[in-house]
């Protein structure tokens, strides 16, 4: 919900809109608190994006936030920041410093992280963003550089056959 609470500090920006696509588990709560907030202006819900329309619903964004709650730090990497990056979009990580996203994020230089759930944090970062205190357009770059020298289903499946034929050989 940090999202739609940092809509709160930036009701003074018309020029800004969060826009939050599909229907996740908390979709019906995060509605309800946008309401409760009274951030409707600033805070869009979309639908579930049919898998064809996905690269540009992501190419849409100046810019994505992608959460990472607590406590997961050493477990996952959201599946939808190597979708961000391929779509060449820079990322705000609301991650613990410790977590993958958060180091992947920090070493392709590809956005911004910050802690979890510091709603005034994601807004001031949002801000900054939109004032072009970041460079976007790099960021999206080595998003995309990254995707495609080191991400890609291609390039992953080469180094996994190099893998097996080593552990094969030994």
């Amino acid at each position: 919900d940090s999202l739609v609470r940092a809509a709160t500090f930036l009701r003074d920006r018309d020029d800004l809109r969060i826009v939050i696509a599909g229907f996740g588990a908390r979709h019906a709560e995060m509605v309800a608190l946008a309401d409760t907030l009274e951030v409707d202006d600033t805070v869009r819900f979309l639908p579930y994006q049919k898998r064809e329309r996905l690269p540009l619903s992501l190419s849409s964004a100046d810019i994505h936030v992608v959460g990472l709650a607590k406590g997961l730090a050493g477990y996952v990497v959201p599946s939808r920041l190597y979708g961000i990056l391929s779509a060449g979009r820079p990322v705000i990580a609301a991650a613990e410093d410790e977590s993958e996203t958060a180091r992947l994020v920090r070493e392709v230089g590809c956005g911004v992280v910050i802690p979890p759930g510091r709603p005034e944090l994601l807004a001031r970062t949002i801000r900054s963003a939109a004032d072009g205190e970041y460079d976007l357009a790099e960021m999206g770059r080595r998003g995309r550089d990254y995707v495609e020298e080191e991400a890609d289903r291609v390039v992953a499946m080469e180094r996994y056959r190099a893998l097996v034929r080593e552990l094969l050989a030994a």
